[in-house]
């Protein structure tokens, strides 16, 4: 029924001007964005990958240099568990930082940009936050830190605490 609508206005002006139908516009719309927002969801998945590798290249090094410690945490009589627990919670509280600071700092600037843009062009506003790429991203890297944190100590946790004391592998 709109077609036949949109076609008999067309009819009506001129060959210069453009029908625009707002139902139909909206619904292109709402479908371009849910594809950009499984798009970012994609990108996120990657990114989480590829910080996972950097994170777990970092982690190795970090307890590389300081192998004394988590042998002298072993001969306090910590078990395996708690070093898990340990650098785990660490790892955590890093990445828990950067996000809260990466958040706001992201938001801030992307809510400014927009405001501006929006100014611009003379339209409302919209002030939205994307709930599903930040919760999908924020699950990404939860489990990447707690599997960086697996894979990182799995191989010095094991070790006698004598090797682990004089800094050998």
């Amino acid at each position: 029924d709109r077609e036949r609508l949109k076609n008999g206005v067309k009819l009506l002006i001129s060959t210069s001007e453009i029908v625009l139908d707002s139902i139909s516009l909206r619904e292109t719309t709402e479908t371009s964005l849910l594809y950009l927002s499984i798009l970012n969801i994609i990108i996120a998945a990657l990114t989480c990958v590829i910080s996972f590798f950097i994170l777990l290249i970092s982690l190795m090094k970090k307890i590389k240099d300081s192998i004394w410690e988590v042998g002298i945490l072993r001969s306090m009589g910590l078990t395996v568990k708690q070093i898990y627990l340990i650098y785990g919670t660490e790892t955590f509280s890093m990445i828990i930082s950067a996000l809260i600071l990466g958040t706001a700092v992201g938001v801030a600037i992307s809510y400014i940009a927009a405001f501006f843009f929006f100014t611009f062009f003379e339209i409302n506003f919209p002030l939205g936050f994307p709930y599903y790429e930040f919760f999908s991203l924020l699950f990404f890297l939860l489990v990447t830190t707690f599997l960086v944190s697996l894979f990182g100590m799995r191989s010095y946790v094991y070790l006698p605490i004598s090797k682990l004391l004089k800094g050998l592998q």
